[in-house]
């Protein structure tokens, strides 16, 4: 996952306009710049109480459980593939 975002998202800074090009640098530098139980803690708060498109917790799920776990674990990385 955070190979295919991150090799993407450089692309884009690469061939895209100026203004593009600095929208992905932005998100990638806070995306490095976030720890991983804050991210975590923000995509809980976000999909799970606000929007309750997740189960709260992985023992009452099925894979969908996986899901946000595995997007804050990847998201450093991302922002650094895409640097």
């Amino acid at each position: 996952m955070q190979l295919v975002v991150g090799v993407v998202a450089g692309v884009l800074t690469a061939g895209a306009g100026r203004r593009t090009g600095v929208g992905v640098h932005l998100v990638a530098v806070l995306l490095v710049g976030t720890p991983v139980v804050v991210a975590a803690y923000l995509l809980r708060t976000v999909f799970v109480t606000g929007l309750g498109w997740a189960p709260f917790s992985g023992a009452a799920g099925g894979p969908e459980a996986y899901v946000l776990p595995v997007v804050a674990l990847a998201a450093l990385s991302t922002g650094a593939t895409s640097r």
